[in-house]
């Protein structure tokens, strides 16, 4: 299953540049039908992965799962601060091979082997 998972991530961050470009212009409907298109699969793999660990940890060591529970709204809520500071500081194209890389990191060596191009940070205006 982690296989197909991240079979899905690459071909999500390899489609979906394509598919933001042609759909643009787009009405509305048409770019959500789009959205959910691309979203579907990976929402569908990712989603999969804590019912199922959750299911077997439970059997396994019932005592265990309140922590699991635990960790896994810790680590969601870490993961999404990280996540905003990292596309803040470096680009949203960064931020998303950072999350789908090998680990976390502003300098991750998936931005030379994928050749990603950085996306100028948004930076507040100052009077």
């Amino acid at each position: 299953m982690l296989g197909a998972m991240l079979a899905v991530l690459a071909a999500f961050g390899t489609i979906t540049p394509f598919v933001v470009r042609f759909f643009e212009s787009s009405p509305t409907p048409v770019r959500i039908i789009a959205a959910v298109t691309i979203l579907l699969p990976l929402g569908l793999f990712m989603g999969m992965a804590f019912p199922l660990g959750m299911k077997v940890a439970s059997r396994r060591a019932p005592t265990l799962t309140p922590w699991l529970w635990g960790a896994n709204g810790a680590t969601s809520v870490l993961a999404s601060v990280l996540t905003v500071a990292i596309a803040v500081d470096r680009g949203s194209g960064i931020a998303w091979v950072d999350g789908d890389g090998p680990g976390p990191g502003p300098t991750s060596p998936w931005e030379s082997t994928l050749g990603v191009q950085r996306l100028r940070p948004m930076r507040p205006s100052v009077p």
